[in-house]
């Protein structure tokens, strides 16, 4: 089983930082990107089949953090430019340093710690 790990040195707190709020960005890493009959493979979709860690799901953007929980809760992504929903068969694992009921009110989405 492939393991594919986004932490400190991918997509952890100094890559957060990186990108700060460029919400494209981090969708088009986690999710791929789909135009003009091209397609670009994102974490969730080279992770099918096998495990994706997310280190520090806290310090993801709320808006990613949806993302993320719709595609838990439908099995699936859509590409950033594309039309379809692609199953996804993998294990997603994350971590939070803090807390996670204490952080809820602050930037982690409830939902997310609900379902895990």
């Amino acid at each position: 089983m492939a393991l594919l790990r986004l932490g400190c040195w991918f997509f952890g707190p100094s890559r957060l930082a990186l990108l700060g709020d460029d919400v494209e960005q981090i969708q088009r890493l986690l999710f791929g990107v789909e135009t003009d009959g091209q397609i670009e493979l994102g974490l969730f979709e080279q992770s099918h089949g096998g495990t994706l860690y997310l280190d520090e799901i806290s310090g993801f953007p709320i808006q990613q953090q949806k993302e993320i929980l719709k595609m838990l809760l439908d099995g699936g992504i859509t590409r950033v430019g594309g039309k379809q929903m692609v199953h996804i068969d993998a294990w997603v694992l994350s971590s939070c340093s803090g807390d996670p009921k204490a952080r809820i009110s602050e930037a982690f989405c409830a939902r997310i710690y609900i379902t895990a």
